[in-house]
C-alpha cells in the first residue's frame, strides 16, 4: 500500500482482540520494531500497579468493583467526606464482611431491633491517650494502672494518680506542682509526721500504744493509767513521789507540792540557816563588814594605779589590775656601747630576742643611758624591731640625748609597738653630739600587756 500520514489512516472505533500495532521494543538500548495484539496490550495494563497520588477518581455514575480499601485509608482525617449525621430510610453504609470485603447495606434492610450479632472487642487498645474531654468516667469495674517509676510531666490544673513501681506499689497522687502525695493503704503502716487527726468528736478505739508511750494499758478505751490536764489529784501516780524529808532523793520522779513546801519549811526552821541581819535598798553594809587579812567579808578591787602605789591594804588586786600596774610590767635592757668607748651612728648589731613568754606585750617605755656626756647637739636613738625579714622603726620620735645622762623623750608608734614571738630589738644610733661623743650606752625597753 501506498505510503500514507497516520492522520489519514482509517480510524479504528472497535479494536478486536487479534488486531496489531507497531511498537518500538528497548528504544533506550537496543531500539527494535516489533508488532504486539491488542490482546496482550490489555492483559499487560491489567496486571500492573499505578500509585494515584493527589487525584481525583470521577465514577461518572459507573460502578467501581472489586475495590479492595487497605490501611492507607484513614476515615478519621478523611476530609472530603460529608459527616451524614443521623440515618434515614434509602440511606446506604458501607461495612466490611467478616473482613473479607467491603459491601452495602440499606438503611431499611436493618433489623427492627438495631444492629444484631456484634462480636464485642473485650481487649480494646489505645494507640495514643484518652481525652476524656473533661467528662467522667462512670459504671468502670476494676481499674488496672501499669506501675512506673515517677509521675508524668505536670499539668496545670491537673493531677496524676499512679502506682509507684518501688516496692511495696504505694498508690500515689501528683498535683501539677510536683508534689508526690502517699495514698494510705489501710493495709500498711502509715507514719504521719506534724499531722493531726481530728476525731471530730468520734471515738477511736483498739489504738496501740506504742513504745514512746509508757503504760500498762494499750489502748484508749482503758484510761484508768491516763493522765489528763483536768486531773486533779495525781500523787496516786508511779511518776510522783510525796516525801516531808525527800529520803529518797531519787532523779527519776517528781514530788508533790505539799512534800516540796514541808522540806522547805523544816529546813529554814532548823541551825541550817543563820539570820545575819536586814538589807536595806540593795546595802549590804548592815549585814557584811569589810574583810581583812583574817576576817571574811566584801572587798574593793584595786585599779592599776592603785596596785603600783602599793600601799592599799582594804582593796584586792585583779590579774587585769596587776598587769596593768607597774608590777606588770617587764623590762629587756642591752649595753649597746662599752663604758670606755665613744659612741658612733649605725644601726645596731646585737639584738633582743623576744620569746613566747613575752608574745601580745606592747612597748610602753624607752630610756637610753650613756656613761659620760656628749658636748655639742644630741646623740638620738631609734629601737628598731625585726619580724622576720621585715624592720620596722618603733618609735615615731627618736630620744634625743643631749648634756644629759639619760633621756627618756620619745614617742613610740601604737602602730608598731607590739610584740610577738621570734621578733628581734635593735638600737639604731642615727646621730651623735658634734663636739664630742659621749662614751658607753645602754637602752632600757619596758613591755607590758595591753
Amino acid at each position: 500500500m501506498a505510503n500514507k500520514k497516520i492522520t489519514d489512516l482509517t480510524a479504528l472505533t472497535s479494536p478486536s482482540t487479534d488486531d496489531l500495532m507497531v511498537v518500538v521494543d528497548s528504544p533506550a538500548s537496543s531500539a527494535t520494531t516489533k508488532k504486539i495484539t491488542w490482546s496482550n496490550i490489555l492483559s499487560a495494563l491489567a496486571s500492573a500497579t499505578q500509585t494515584l497520588t493527589n487525584k481525583t477518581i470521577d465514577g461518572d455514575d459507573n460502578t467501581i468493583s472489586n475495590l479492595d480499601i487497605g490501611n492507607e485509608v484513614d476515615w478519621a482525617a478523611a476530609t472530603d467526606v460529608t459527616d451524614r449525621g443521623a440515618f434515614a430510610s434509602g440511606d446506604k453504609m458501607l461495612i466490611f464482611e467478616d473482613g473479607t470485603g467491603l459491601r452495602k447495606i440499606d438503611y431499611d434492610d436493618l433489623p427492627s431491633g438495631g444492629i444484631s450479632d456484634v462480636v464485642e472487642d473485650t481487649t480494646p487498645q489505645l494507640g495514643g491517650a484518652l481525652d476524656g474531654q473533661g467528662n467522667d468516667l462512670n459504671n468502670m469495674g476494676v481499674l488496672f494502672l501499669t506501675e512506673q517509676a515517677e509521675a508524668e510531666s505536670s499539668i496545670a490544673g491537673k493531677g496524676q494518680l499512679w502506682v509507684d513501681s518501688t516496692a511495696p506499689n504505694i498508690l500515689m497522687f501528683t498535683d501539677d506542682n510536683d508534689n508526690d502525695r502517699t495514698i494510705a493503704n489501710l493495709a500498711e503502716i502509715q507514719t504521719l509526721t506534724n499531722k493531726t487527726i481530728d476525731g471530730d468528736n468520734n471515738t477511736i478505739s483498739n489504738l496501740a500504744i506504742g513504745a514512746e508511750v509508757t503504760g500498762a494499758s494499750t489502748d484508749l478505751t482503758d484510761t484508768a493509767d491516763l493522765t489528763y490536764n483536768a486531773d486533779t489529784d495525781v500523787s496516786s501516780n508511779g511518776w510522783v513521789v510525796d516525801e516531808d524529808n525527800m529520803s529518797s532523793d531519787l532523779n527519776t520522779k517528781v514530788p508533790t507540792q505539799q512534800s516540796v513546801k514541808a522540806y522547805v519549811d523544816n529546813f529554814v526552821g532548823s541551825s541550817n540557816i543563820v539570820t545575819v541581819g536586814t538589807v536595806t535598798s540593795g546595802d549590804v553594809d548592815a549585814v557584811v563588814s569589810d574583810a581583812d587579812a583574817t576576817t571574811k567579808g566584801k572587798v574593793e578591787l584595786a585599779t592599776s594605779a592603785e596596785t603600783t602605789t602599793g600601799t592599799d591594804a582594804t582593796r584586792a588586786v585583779t590579774p587585769d589590775g596587776l598587769a596593768g600596774s607597774d608590777f606588770g610590767k617587764r623590762v629587756l635592757a642591752l649595753a649597746v656601747v662599752e663604758s670606755d668607748t665613744a659612741v658612733t651612728t649605725g644601726d645596731g648589731k646585737v639584738g633582743i630576742p623576744i620569746t613566747s613568754e613575752l608574745n601580745g606585750y606592747n612597748i610602753v617605755n624607752v630610756q637610753a643611758n650613756v656613761y659620760t656626756k656628749g658636748v655639742t647637739g644630741t646623740t638620738d636613738i631609734q629601737i628598731r624591731r625585726q619580724r622576720g625579714a621585715t624592720d620596722t622603726d618603733v618609735l615615731s620620735t627618736k630620744i634625743t640625748i643631749g648634756d644629759e645622762y639619760y633621756a627618756s623623750d620619745e614617742v613610740i608608734n601604737t602602730s608598731n609597738d607590739d610584740l610577738a614571738t621570734g621578733d628581734m630589738l635593735f638600737v639604731d644610733v642615727d646621730a651623735v653630739h658634734s663636739g664630742t661623743a659621749p662614751n658607753g650606752l645602754s637602752v632600757a625597753i619596758s613591755v607590758q600587756l595591753p
